[in-house]
């Protein structure tokens, strides 16, 4: 198949646009003999005037020779072999071309045979290191806006699958079918709700329909790796409209079944409006550049659910501080065969809303001790999502903001 190649004086990329240790890599690999393209996100978000967070590059290098042109380079991963070229202030990801098809079946594989690309018996990719051409890389991802190359050799965009048109229509659209390529990798499932939800594009009929007869295939992705693509979804700045297309799509029955059951009883109806607010604040927090840790989000987003499952715990005797606590680090546990949230994190939220009674009732033991607590400023920051959610202890909200202090927010080690 021969792409579609946009000269420079047919598109908008520029190298002015570009990370300067992703042009030291490219130019440093052209120099030694080898092909080099920016490719997939960076590419899509420069024709779309976004500023790109990563900058990753593909070569007809293989990996152990990305480590010996850069001494400030590591290899990683095992389902995907990448070199990570390590700069002061960036990681460049360097991935070599790969191959679109060769995969052998996980059991027909001797115990002693290694195999390079590797799926399951119903068509799931375990393993993906069959290098190859650059139009077999190109075709082997996941969405046509995903699959575009830019060429540091002659500053052209290449496109062997139609991506640019797609990009100007604002469309989302797999390569290849996407009942088929859902199943290889559930988790495309989340990125193409993710990418139609940040961009505002809309995902292509076929594809949308193909989410929702596929989505219990989701429970087949790594449970940590899940974790990591959902914080990706709700930061990715249009968190309302994430959770339209989740429900929409019902991967949100699929990945928080006790969440969506309770959003379906009376009680959760009526708390949906402060559950969309949740969406919204995170959406407004991401415009004003305001930080939200996965502890906080986790908080805003499942609170109203916790501080009902921890009325009925106090219902049952339990002290409502512990209450709170129990029914937000039980809630995430159950979450944990599915979506890994770390036991700090899951803790972390726990302790945000155990805070919650203290803060309302102001007692001038808490007043003292809470703000030494590592938690304080996020708990502040939930009090006062509440307080405006529903419109109640507003001064409470103001005198506990005021006592937030420039070392107040001490993160744990690893929020993710």
């Amino acid at each position: 198949m021969e792409p579609r190649i946009f000269p420079r004086s047919e598109h908008i990329v520029s190298r002015n646009d570009i990370n300067p240790d992703a042009l030291r890599v490219l130019y440093r690999l052209q120099a030694s003999g080898h092909r080099g393209f920016l490719a997939g996100g960076c590419v899509r978000d420069l024709l779309l005037h976004r500023k790109p967070k990563d900058f990753d590059v593909v070569t007809d290098a293989h990996p152990n020779r990305v480590k010996n042109l850069f001494r400030n380079c590591r290899l990683i991963g095992r389902r995907f072999r990448l070199a990570h070229v390590v700069f002061q202030n960036d990681i460049i990801e360097v991935a070599t071309f790969r191959a679109a098809a060769g995969h052998q079946e996980a059991d027909q594989i001797a115990p002693d045979q290694k195999a390079l690309a590797v799926k399951t018996s119903d068509g799931m990719i375990i393993r993906d290191n069959l290098f190859g051409t650059p139009e077999e890389d190109a075709l082997r991802r996941d969405f046509t806006c995903n699959a575009l190359f830019y060429n540091i050799d002659d500053f052209a965009i290449i496109d062997y699958v139609n991506g640019v048109e797609d990009i100007n229509a604002g469309i989302i659209r797999s390569i290849g079918d996407p009942r088929v390529r859902f199943v290889e990798d559930p988790v495309r499932m989340i990125r193409a709700i993710r990418f139609a939800s940040a961009l505002n594009f809309k995902i292509e009929n076929y594809a949308y329909e193909s989410i929702a007869a596929v989505g219990p295939r989701i429970a087949m992705a790594s449970p940590a790796r899940l974790y990591e693509e959902i914080l990706k979804l709700f930061f990715c700045g249009n968190a309302a409209r994430v959770f339209h297309h989740l429900q929409q799509t019902d991967l949100f029955k699929i990945l928080f079944p006790e969440f969506a059951l309770w959003l379906e009883s009376p009680a959760g109806a009526a708390a949906r409006p402060r559950t969309e607010f949740a969406f919204r604040t995170l959406d407004i927090c991401r415009e004003n550049d305001h930080p939200v840790s996965p502890v906080l989000m986790l908080a805003l987003i499942f609170g109203a659910y916790h501080e009902a499952a921890a009325a009925e715990l106090i219902a049952q005797g339990m002290h409502p501080i512990a209450a709170n606590h129990e029914a937000s680090v039980r809630h995430l546990g159950t979450l944990l065969p599915q979506i890994q949230v770390p036991k700090m994190v899951a803790l972390r939220v726990g302790d945000i809303m155990a805070a919650q009674p203290r803060m309302v009732e102001r007692r001038s033991r808490d007043v003292a001790r809470l703000p030494l607590r590592p938690f304080f400023a996020e708990a502040v920051d939930y009090f006062g999502f509440v307080a405006r959610a529903e419109k109640r202890d507003l001064d409470t909200a103001r005198f506990w903001a005021e006592r937030i202090t420039s070392d107040s927010h001490q993160p744990i080690r690893r929020h993710r």
